[in-house]
């Protein structure tokens, strides 16, 4: 004999109920019951595409606002940018974008004062001019090719033609240990 279950008996399981079946033991009396529980239909896969893209941008963006917000901090050369011998030079018309800017005069005080500037901003470049056989002419020269300035602006600085300059760095490189890099004085000192 069969019994009929309603599915009020069973509302505590979490799964949907897909069929109760009751079936009596003749010889003891007692029902047994069977449920059978719906399968749980998984999310749609454009469901968790979009959720995914959605992951994405935001991990994205929480990437591209930290990393933006700590590389200001930590680079040197923003640190170089917000001092003010810096500021000073650059209302002289140095480390301008100009192809032609009008230029003031820089005395050695002001020369000095940069030269020193980046010495204590840029550490690991300081420690190895210091290990170097420079004299003091050429580390001055040497904080200046690392502060950015163009051959043109060192040019105005020293009052010499650009390609005395240009012999300058080569020497440089050469007291440095550089003679057979292929790369400019500039280049090497952006990545120190």
């Amino acid at each position: 004999m069969n019994d009929t279950v309603k599915p009020a008996i069973v509302f505590h399981l979490q799964e949907p109920i897909e069929s109760i079946t009751a079936t009596r033991d003749t010889v003891t009396g007692t029902f047994y019951y069977q449920l059978q529980i719906e399968e749980q239909k998984s999310p749609t896969t454009q469901k968790l595409l979009v959720n995914g893209i959605i992951a994405l941008v935001i991990i994205l963006c929480l990437w591209l606002f930290t990393r933006k917000r700590f590389s200001k901090k930590a680079s040197p050369y923003n640190q170089f940018k917000q001092t003010d011998i810096y500021k000073l030079m650059r209302d002289k018309g140095y480390y301008s974008a100009n192809k032609k800017p009008v230029f003031e005069a820089v005395n050695e005080q002001e020369t000095n004062e940069l030269s020193e500037t980046v010495l204590k901003i840029f550490t690991s470049f300081s420690d190895i001019l210091k290990k170097s056989d420079l004299n003091e002419k050429d580390l001055q020269f040497c904080c200046l090719v690392k502060s950015r300035l163009t051959t043109l602006e060192l040019s105005e600085i020293y009052c010499v033609s650009q390609s005395a300059i240009f012999k300058r760095k080569q020497k440089a490189k050469e007291l440095l240990g550089f003679k057979s890099d292929k790369r400019t004085l500039d280049a090497i000192f952006e990545g120190m």
